[in-house]
């Protein structure tokens, strides 16, 4: 196969700025049908990548 990543790619980019809460990201996580969401900075910069295992091991972590 030889598919580039453009060919398969979601068009439209679900994202989260890095002061959304947690209980926000799983609602668009649930809503869009995605398993991870591109965490970006004020000016657009992806920081980091929250993922349903990220908020799993959070609440488990933090709900014991």
């Amino acid at each position: 196969m030889n598919k580039k990543a453009y060919e398969i790619m979601s068009r439209v980019a679900v994202t989260v700025d890095v002061k959304t809460s947690i209980e926000k990201v799983s609602n668009l996580l649930l809503e869009n049908n995605i398993s991870c969401i591109p965490v970006v900075s004020p000016e657009g910069v992806i920081e980091g990548i929250v993922s349903w295992r990220d908020i799993l091991k959070f609440y488990l972590k933090n709900h014991q």
